[in-house]
């Protein structure tokens, strides 16, 4: 291994480390295609074969910030007519009180919707989980890696 892939390794370990211990927000919440929150989320919830995004949303509706740490993936949606609207959570089991779940092998997703949210919106914001695996984002790492090594 390189010199210039062990530090970036140790950066990326140390990173990893400090986000799941701290419970770190990321203020782009869930978003699909961004590399940091996904590879973290694999570091919290090890037993899932992959990890939920989210991207797409209705119009009104925004992500608040992520929160990532040992066993718990969180991310609340605001809307512009309900204020906090849902919040999704990702654990390695399914939660009992949640309002919907998605079983995912090794993980689970659950929602908390806020009381004055309609069926049609419950919907709509449960269609809009997307999955990445875990070889998907060994590969998105790798890619990234390659292309810091070319610079």
């Amino acid at each position: 291994m390189s010199a210039r892939r062990a530090i970036l390794a140790a950066i990326l370990a140390a990173l990893i480390t400090t986000a799941c211990a701290t419970g770190d927000a990321y203020p782009d919440g869930l978003s699909c295609g961004r590399r940091s929150p996904a590879l973290l989320m694999t570091q919290a919830i090890p037993t899932s074969d992959a990890v939920p995004c989210l991207d797409d949303l209705p119009d009104g509706f925004t992500q608040s910030d992520a929160t990532i740490r040992a066993g718990h993936v969180s991310v609340t949606l605001l809307s512009d007519r309900h204020g906090t609207a849902a919040t999704l959570i990702f654990e390695d089991a399914c939660r009992s009180g949640a309002d919907a779940v998605t079983l995912r092998e090794g993980g689970c997703v659950s929602w908390d919707f806020a009381a004055d949210i309609d069926d049609q919106v419950r919907q709509e914001l449960e269609a809009l989980v997307l999955w990445t695996t875990r070889a998907e984002i060994q590969a998105d790492v790798r890619a990234g890696f390659i292309e810091d090594a070319e610079l």
